[in-house]
């Protein structure tokens, strides 16, 4: 069994790691802006992601506000070869692009539908879409897409599949229950 998630501190981190379960833990960063980011976030981040106890995969939860600091987050993903996880809705998607955020080390959370050019840059730059609501599913489960359900704390995974398979069409099932399926176990 393996799972991912958001550890908002080193405890938290090496707890996880702790469970003997495989899977990644995406250590969360909440920097307001570039001059905390500089005095103490970069640093704090960088020790931790040193000192974590966990026997799966490390990666970044980029929650900041400030562009120059998700920049860095970007850069800080690529140096160290971590994975990148972003809940759009702050940055556009073009932005995390121009920044180096987007590519095959990065997820984005989704709750909302994207547009087709949206859609078209996350499959150019082989970034996975993880979906936290059934309402950000409308173009993304064509196959084309890497996707995985993503949930809120508490959330079921599940829950969201079903939905998704109940409210398509008929004729469409089979090939949706085989994505779904992929994308439950992804």
């Amino acid at each position: 069994t393996a799972v991912a998630g958001v550890a908002a501190d080193l405890d938290s981190a090496s707890a996880f790691g702790a469970t003997g379960m495989g899977g990644i833990t995406y250590l969360e960063t909440h920097c307001p802006d570039e001059g905390t980011w500089e005095r103490e976030g970069r640093d704090r981040l960088i020790t931790a992601i040193r000192e974590v106890d966990h026997p799966g995969t490390i990666g970044i939860a980029a929650h900041s506000p400030d562009p120059l600091v998700m920049e860095d987050l970007a850069i800080l993903s690529r140096t160290f070869g971590l994975r990148l996880h972003i809940e759009l809705g702050r940055h556009p998607l073009v932005f995390l692009d121009e920044v180096g955020a987007l590519g095959p080390g990065c997820h984005v959370a989704v709750s909302r539908p994207l547009d087709e050019a949206d859609r078209k840059l996350l499959r150019i730059r082989g970034t996975a879409v993880a979906l936290v609501s059934p309402f950000a599913a409308e173009g993304l489960l064509g196959g084309d897409e890497a996707v995985a359900f993503g949930t809120r704390t508490g959330g079921d995974p599940l829950i969201l599949a079903r939905t998704l398979l109940r409210e398509a069409p008929v004729a469409r099932r089979e090939e949706l229950g085989r994505i779904l399926v992929e994308a439950a176990t992804t």
